[in-house]
């Protein structure tokens, strides 16, 4: 089966229904490839964040990769956000299984193959080949505010707020005094509005 690539620019998001009837989102600057064979159906996230509304196909497994993760799902709805050596999948419908690619795990590094079980309203991290030992808790309305071009935060870092909105915004924010970097933000703002976030700020 010929892959087939799918991209957004920066500042765009896009989506796109697959073969099987499965939609695909995009966030902006990210890229996937998708390969569908008749044993599998299989997703790399290159970079950025995407959102994935899998259609049930019992003989097909929908699996994701992304950096050192690994996800399969069934039937579900879930998003994967790969950025540098770190993978977040935050889970909104069903349920999904993560694999660290070297099979270890911080709380227990012997466990090779060892998987998470993230069910909706939940998220785990992989980074740098390490999955985490248990899933969290998300308020997923947060966790998924960029469908709907929304940036959430809570008690964040300015220098990690400053970072996300930078991902749409044509102007990037700079932040030139140090000590402001680590001032802790909390609030919902329009991706495509830095004007009011500074005047809020």
């Amino acid at each position: 089966v010929t892959p087939q690539h799918y991209a957004t620019r920066h500042g765009e998001q896009r989506s796109w229904q697959l073969a099987d009837n499965s939609v695909l989102r995009l966030d902006t600057d990210t890229a996937v490839t998708v390969r569908y064979g008749r044993g599998e159906r299989r997703v790399e996230v290159e970079n950025g964040q995407a959102l994935f509304e899998v259609a049930h196909e019992s003989r097909r497994p929908f699996r994701v990769l992304a950096g050192s993760a690994e996800v399969v799902a069934v039937g579900t709805r879930f998003s994967v956000y790969r950025e540098g050596d770190s993978t977040l999948v935050t889970v909104v419908q069903g349920q999904v299984d993560v694999t660290a690619a070297n099979g270890q795990a911080q709380a227990d590094v012997d466990a090779v193959g060892r998987s998470v079980r993230v069910s909706a309203g939940e998220q785990v991290q992989v980074r740098a080949g390490l999955l985490a030992a248990n899933p969290t808790r998300v308020d997923v309305q947060r966790s998924t505010a960029w469908l709907r071009r929304e940036l959430a935060f809570e008690q964040q870092p300015l220098a990690a707020v400053a970072a996300e909105f930078n991902r749409y915004g044509a102007l990037p924010i700079e932040i030139e005094t140090p000590a402001l970097r680590t001032l802790r933000v909390s609030g919902v703002f329009a991706a495509d509005d830095t004007d009011s976030f500074i005047v809020f700020l």
